[in-house]
């Protein structure tokens, strides 16, 4: 079983060492997290679904809970201010419990205009974190979002803690069983919309929880990178499903693609089964030390054997390499890291000072492009799909390579795309995502 609080209490050690260092680069003595505020519609009174600042979400596992805040200072027990308005038209929040509470001193507040009565008395060598930063002026906060500081942070969340490779472990497990929902509903013939909706409930979700838009894509819908949709009608004729959708556990993110064919024969599921194979083997060859973008390019050369053994190209798997047709069927990146946030933070970020890459000159789409170092978290997410506006821009030499009735026979389908995360050990990875489809099948 499980020892959250323990894994919780060094997840905490290990974050408050981090903001230490990052605090001495920026020269201040402490550090106040704002969780945020709800963001009004214009001209309405409504709001958008609220989402927790990420750095307040490192700390604690609140994730709808507005106006609140972590002040850390060194030496320090960590301090939450909690917001527990008093309220009629809305639900309470209920009284901070669970397995973190222990790790703070717990200040509860009913009203925002108090926040800044619970604060520390000179905030002058403070740094204030959030997007609010109008605050930061208000309560008199020395220096807002410090870059020195945020870059520091921002370099080392892509290595996670044991308690944050757990919560990613749950999140998977959750989505796991929305997949399986979406592909029984699928095969119930039922529209997008409903396949969308047996994904939030086997989750256990409001829409508005979801990490990111579910992709939710019917037959050739599935050529649409982020098709987030959701007819509400069914098609003519039901052949291919593409379902990119995520779960929340605790803050941290799942964020799974599959892909499923009507029938279990033909081209289509071809495609399929070799995509997955050579999935499973772009995963098989991560070693820390390698450099991401090197895996991406290995990834395009066994999409270059895929293509020419189903036969969508008319030339060898190294010359549909080195003509660079790959990028038509496979133009996105093969992955980003993962935590926190659905593409975490720091992907092109070299060193602890925020040393940024430009885009890849060959693979611009590319969202990582450091190298692959110990319990660092990221998806592997290879597709071929078939969309007319990428193969019209193919040039005459290109065209005369493509297959196009082998091309015209798949576009119905859309396209394929296989997405884990897995999380990098010492000698190989954890696939924790086919480890949560194991544990429930």
């Amino acid at each position: 079983m499980t020892d959250w609080q323990q894994l919780y209490e060094n997840h905490i050690e290990q974050v408050s060492q981090f903001f230490e260092k990052a605090m001495a680069l920026s020269l201040v003595d402490g550090v106040i997290i704002f969780s945020g505020a709800p963001k009004r519609a214009f001209l309405d009174d409504t709001y958008y679904p609220f989402k927790a600042n990420p750095f307040f979400k490192w700390w604690v596992p609140l994730l709808t809970q507005p106006h609140s805040a972590v002040v850390f200072q060194p030496g320090e027990k960590p301090q939450l201010i909690y917001f527990m308005p008093q309220d009629f038209w809305h639900v309470t929040p209920e009284a901070p419990t669970g397995y973190w509470v222990d790790s703070f001193n717990i200040t509860v507040i009913d009203a925002v205009e108090v926040i800044k009565s619970v604060l520390p008395n000179n905030l002058e060598k403070f740094a204030f974190i959030g997007e609010e930063t109008q605050l930061a002026d208000k309560w008199g906060i020395g220096q807002t979002n410090p870059e020195k500081l945020v870059n520091y942070l921002s370099y080392h969340r892509a290595y996670k803690t044991a308690y944050e490779q757990q919560c990613l472990a749950q999140a998977n497990q959750i989505a796991a069983k929305g997949h399986q929902a979406a592909i029984t509903a699928f095969q119930q013939q039922q529209p997008e919309l409903d396949i969308h909706l047996a994904f939030l409930s086997a989750c256990g979700h409001q829409e508005s929880h979801a990490p990111y838009n579910n992709i939710v894509a019917l037959n050739e819908h599935g050529a649409i990178l982020h098709y987030d949709h959701y007819q509400s009608t069914r098609p003519a004729q039901y052949l291919s499903l593409l379902v990119d959708a995520g779960a929340c556990f605790s803050g941290y993110i799942a964020d799974i693609t599959r892909t499923t064919s009507a029938v279990q024969s033909g081209k289509f599921n071809q495609l399929i089964k070799q995509l997955d194979q050579a999935q499973q083997w772009i995963i098989q060859q991560i070693k820390t030390g390698l450099d991401y973008a090197a895996l991406h390019d290995q990834m395009h050369q066994q999409i270059a054997v895929i293509l020419t053994e189903l036969e969508i190209v008319n030339t060898t798997a190294d010359s549909c390499y080195e003509q660079q047709l790959t990028r038509t069927f496979f133009p996105h990146g093969l992955g980003h890291l993962i935590g926190i946030q659905t593409h975490d933070v720091g992907g092109w970020q070299q060193d602890e000072q925020g040393t940024q890459l430009n885009p890849h000159p060959d693979y611009p789409f590319l969202r990582l492009q450091r190298p692959i170092a110990e319990n660092m978290a990221f998806t592997i997410e290879p597709g071929i799909y078939f969309i007319d506006l990428l193969l019209g821009q193919l040039s005459p030499v290109q065209q005369k390579m493509i297959n196009w009735s082998v091309v015209n026979e798949l576009k119905p389908y859309g396209g394929v795309r296989i997405e884990d995360t897995v999380i990098v050990k010492q000698q190989g990875v954890n696939n924790i995502t086919r480890q949560a489809f194991a544990a429930i099948e």
